[in-house]
């Protein structure tokens, strides 16, 4: 029992560096979107397409969701990872199903909307 928990500890400290590194990276890979799309005049785009209005202060901009979404999709591939390294293969693959369902159904939201924007 002892030699099982001692031979698991390896892969429990590299998928913990794994979810670290990540973190890490992702904080500032949040933080340069969030600036970027700042200056590029991203955080009043909902008002000039007159979809709603620019956010007040202490209200969360478009540019910081923005980069909230990005961190959180560096992360969820970071964990996709993690439990990899843990050997848990099926709950990885069942992962990546739902990451990529998902993605595909924004491709198709995004085409639809391309064709409505024709027909329209």
């Amino acid at each position: 029992m002892l030699n099982c928990i001692l031979s698991a500890l390896p892969a429990i400290f590299a998928a913990a560096l794994i979810v670290g590194i990540a973190y890490a990276i992702g904080r500032v890979v949040c933080e340069l979107v969030t600036n970027l799309l700042t200056v590029f005049g991203f955080t009043a785009v909902l008002a000039k397409l007159g979809l709603g209005r620019e956010p007040s202060a202490g209200e969360r901009s478009p540019a910081q969701i923005a980069g909230y979404l990005v961190f959180f999709g560096i992360l969820l591939f970071a964990a996709i990872e993690a439990v990899r390294e843990l050997c848990f293969d099926l709950l990885g693959a069942r992962v990546s199903i739902i990451v990529l369902g998902g993605a595909m159904a924004l491709r198709q939201m995004r085409l639809a909307g391309n064709c409505r924007a024709r027909v329209g």
